[in-house]
């Protein structure tokens, strides 16, 4: 996966032939903010990987060693994510995050 050489993909859908979405997890290196890992995503767009963006919940990057573990497209460019993190006294959370095309 671009943008980092520990990363893994644990998710992957292709809704149109050089048109997919890819979601896991990115160990950080340096260790921004002290967050050891991050839950990221990328797009593929006509046949070109674009880079990888961690996901963020209200203030904070979800950052933990958790992941995507799903992905599904109905459209190109128009993709959901769900996985989960370690919460609040690390309790597992779920998370659901949907795409919004750059303008």
């Amino acid at each position: 996966m671009p943008g980092g050489s520990a990363s893994t993909v644990t998710a992957l859908s292709c809704p149109a032939p050089g048109y997919c979405a890819a979601g896991g997890q990115r160990i950080n290196s340096p260790n921004p903010n002290g967050f050891p890992a991050s839950v990221i995503v990328l797009d593929e767009a006509a046949g070109r990987c674009g880079k990888t963006v961690a996901l963020f919940s209200g203030y904070n990057t979800i950052s933990n060693t958790d992941s995507v573990y799903a992905i599904s497209c109905a459209a190109p460019r128009s993709c959901g994510a769900g996985g989960d993190v370690n919460g609040f006294e690390a309790a597992p959370e779920a998370f659901v995050a949907n795409e919004k095309p750059v303008k």
